[in-house]
C-alpha cells in the first residue's frame, strides 16, 4: 500500500482554459490568412473579362468593314489587325493600339475619297504601333503625306510607303520609333523631321524619292543606325551654296 500513490486529477478549470487557448489561436490564425489574402488579391485574382487585351478584326468577313470603325471601339493594349485589301479611308491612331496587317504589306492604304491629306495620321499619341501596312499613292490623287506624326511616341516599323509626298513626316517634341520601313518612289522627303524631336530611325530602305531620303530642320536630332539611302536627292545644308 506505501507504493500506491493517489494521482490528483486535473481540475476542471485547467482543461477548459487549455481547450479555450487553443481556439484562440486556431481563430487568430484564420484571421491573419484571411487578411493576407485580402491584401495580395490583386495578384491572383484574374482581371475581368471585360479588360483583356483583344484582337478587332477588319476585312471583307470579319466584324468590322473599316479600319475606322474598329479603331472606335479599340481600348489600350488591343491589337486592330486587318485583312490583305485596299482600304481608302484615313487612320488615326489611337492610345495604345496596336494597327497591323494580318499578312505583312498585303493591307493597302490609299488616300480616302476626295482627299489628299495623310493616309495615316497619329496627333499625341503615345504607347500605339502601326505595322505592315502598304502606304500606296495613285497618280490621279497624291497623298500629301504617306505618315504623318505630331507630339506622338508611337512605333512605325516593317511598312512600305510608296508614291506619296512626304514619305514619313514628324513633328514636335515626342520621339517615334521608325523601323524596318520601306520608303521608295516618293516625290518629296522619304523622311522629314521638323521641329526639337529625337526619333530613333533604324535599318530603314529609302529609296529613289525626288527629295532628300532623311532631312532634319529646326532643331531635330534624329538617332540613326543600319538605314540604307540610295538614289535619292541630294539636299545641302543651307550653309553650303552652290
Amino acid at each position: 500500500d506505501r507504493f500506491t500513490a493517489t494521482v490528483a486529477a486535473p481540475a476542471a478549470g485547467s482543461s477548459a482554459r487549455t481547450w479555450a487557448s487553443r481556439v484562440a489561436l486556431f481563430l487568430a490564425g484564420l484571421l491573419v490568412a484571411a487578411a493576407a489574402a485580402w491584401l495580395s488579391r490583386g495578384l491572383w485574382t484574374p482581371r475581368p473579362l471585360e479588360n483583356q487585351p483583344r484582337v478587332l478584326a477588319v476585312g471583307n468577313a470579319a466584324p468590322f468593314g473599316s479600319i475606322a470603325a474598329a479603331l472606335a471601339q479599340a481600348r489600350p493594349g488591343d491589337t486592330v489587325e486587318v485583312e490583305g485589301g485596299e482600304y481608302r479611308e484615313q487612320v488615326r491612331m489611337k492610345d495604345g493600339v496596336t494597327l497591323r496587317s494580318k499578312v505583312p504589306l498585303e493591307a493597302i492604304l490609299r488616300a480616302a475619297p476626295m482627299s489628299a491629306g495623310p493616309a495615316v495620321v497619329a496627333e499625341g499619341v503615345h504607347g500605339a504601333r502601326l505595322e505592315g501596312f502598304s502606304i500606296l499613292a495613285e497618280a490621279q490623287m497624291l497623298h500629301s503625306a504617306g505618315i504623318v506624326l505630331t507630339d506622338s511616341d508611337v512605333a512605325v516599323e516593317n511598312n512600305q510607303v510608296a508614291g506619296t509626298g512626304v514619305g514619313i513626316e514628324v513633328h514636335g517634341t515626342a520621339n517615334p520609333v521608325i523601323g524596318g520601313n520601306a520608303i521608295h518612289d516618293c516625290t518629296a522627303e522619304g523622311i522629314l523631321i521638323l521641329g526639337p524631336s529625337a526619333p530613333w530611325v533604324w535599318h530603314n530602305s529609302i529609296q529613289r524619292n525626288k527629295g532628300a531620303e532623311l532631312a532634319a530642320r529646326d532643331g531635330a536630332r534624329p538617332a540613326l543606325a543600319g538605314n540604307v539611302f540610295e538614289k535619292n536627292a541630294i539636299e545641302l545644308p543651307p550653309e553650303i551654296s552652290m
